[in-house]
C-alpha cells in the first residue's frame, strides 16, 4: 500500500499564515498572525499604504506614527486580529490586479524589508483569491471601427 498525504487547501489551512484581506467596500483586515509581525503596534498604530512605481501590483505597508490610517482591534473581543478602511486605496488595490468580484482580496504578509532607514511589509497576493472576467475565445466576433 502507499498512501498519498492530502494536504488541506482550504481557508482554514492558510490560519497559520500572516494575511491581509481587501474588501471592494474598502476594509483592510489584518489576521492575528500579521498583527503579530507588525508587532509594536498597539492601539495608536498608523499605517501608509505604499505602491512601487516600477511594479503597478507590488503593496507595501508601513507603520509610522503620522500614518494616514488608524490600525484598530476588529472587535472587542477580538483574537488579535486587526482592520483599518481606506477605500480609495482599497479601490486603487483592487484596480491594480483587474479584481472584478465582489469577495476581497486576499495577501500573505511578507517578512519586512528596510527601505530608507523605515520597514515595509510587502503584500503578496494570493492569486486564488483573483476574480476577472476572461472573454470566451470561442464567443461571438465583435466588428471592430
Amino acid at each position: 500500500m502507499k498512501l498519498k498525504l492530502i494536504k488541506n487547501e482550504s481557508g482554514r489551512g492558510l490560519a497559520q499564515e500572516p494575511k491581509v484581506s481587501v474588501s471592494p467596500k474598502g476594509t483592510f483586515y489584518i489576521s492575528a498572525m500579521a498583527t503579530q509581525m507588525l508587532i509594536g503596534i498597539g492601539n495608536t498604530a498608523r499605517v501608509n499604504i505604499f505602491q512601487d512605481e516600477d511594479d503597478s501590483q507590488a503593496w507595501y505597508l508601513n507603520l509610522d506614527k503620522d500614518g494616514y490610517a488608524k490600525l484598530s482591534p476588529k472587535s472587542k473581543k477580538s483574537d488579535g486580529s486587526a482592520q483599518f478602511c481606506l477605500s480609495d486605496v482599497a479601490k486603487k488595490i483592487i484596480k491594480s490586479f483587474h479584481h472584478e468580484g465582489t469577495k476581497s482580496l486576499k495577501f500573505k504578509l511578507q517578512q519586512p524589508i528596510e527601505h530608507n532607514g523605515k520597514k515595509f511589509w510587502k503584500l503578496e497576493i494570493i492569486k486564488e483569491s483573483i476574480e476577472m472576467q476572461i472573454p470566451d475565445p470561442n464567443g461571438p466576433i465583435q466588428e471592430r471601427y
